[in-house]
């Protein structure tokens, strides 16, 4: 794009042509690859580790290269085939995956909705409150289901001793402190990159303040 020529593009638009071949019906592709043969090792598909950046790209591409109608509604021209077919699978994931296989309601507040891959709850989903908020206002729905996966992965940091969130862990426990999973904070940026989104886009303080506590709990119990 800064300069101006396809060859960097084509590579790249060749790359994502390939992975589209094997998606599912639900637009996910495969987590794992052999890259020396260009054949997935496995046929599972998710939004966490091994598939996270592949979904987060194909929103962020098209918001690089494509426009915004007078409605605010983004779209890709036609000479922008490739970008629209990556839209278009954003979408197909955001319609038929995250809404019915990951995302799961808090016991007792549906307002509350974690993000999980196979019923857990994983740090790395928390990327996806600010890109689905990246797209826009204009869709009041998905608006309100970025805040409320926010608000899942804000529950998880708040339910912790030091205000950090567990690598992975299965929702809605009721033993206190919560068994299994991997409780390990690894400094992931997921969700306080989410409320920096949620926050430019609504100017609302609690985002702030929401990411200041996890500020606070890095500076006292991760310095060495």
């Amino acid at each position: 794009q800064i300069l101006s020529t396809d060859k960097y593009r084509n590579a790249a638009d060749n790359i994502f042509q390939h992975l589209q071949r094997y998606q599912g019906k639900d637009g996910t592709v495969p987590s794992y690859w052999n890259v020396m043969t260009g054949e997935p090792a496995n046929s599972n598909g998710g939004l966490g580790s091994g598939s996270d950046s592949y979904v987060e790209y194909l929103l962020k591409v098209p918001l690089l290269g494509c426009h915004r109608s007078v409605d605010g509604i983004l779209a890709c021209g036609s000479d922008q085939p490739v970008l629209s077919e990556m839209l278009q699978l954003y979408h197909q994931i955001l319609n038929l995956s995250l809404q019915t296989k990951h995302t799961l309601k808090k016991d007792g507040d549906a307002s509350i909705i974690y993000p999980v891959d196979n019923g857990w709850y994983h740090q790395l989903l928390c990327f996806l409150p600010g890109l689905i908020a990246l797209e826009g206002k204009e869709n009041e729905e998905n608006t309100l289901l970025a805040t409320s996966l926010v608000q899942g992965c804000h529950d998880m940091y708040h339910q912790s001793p030091l205000g950090l969130g567990p690598e992975e862990l299965l929702p809605n426990q009721k033993a206190n402190p919560p068994s299994g999973g991997d409780k390990r904070y690894l400094l992931r940026p997921e969700y306080v990159e989410s409320l920096f989104v949620l926050y430019r886009q609504t100017g609302d303080q609690k985002y702030q303040d929401m990411g200041w506590k996890v500020f606070q709990s890095l500076e006292r119990y991760c310095k060495t």
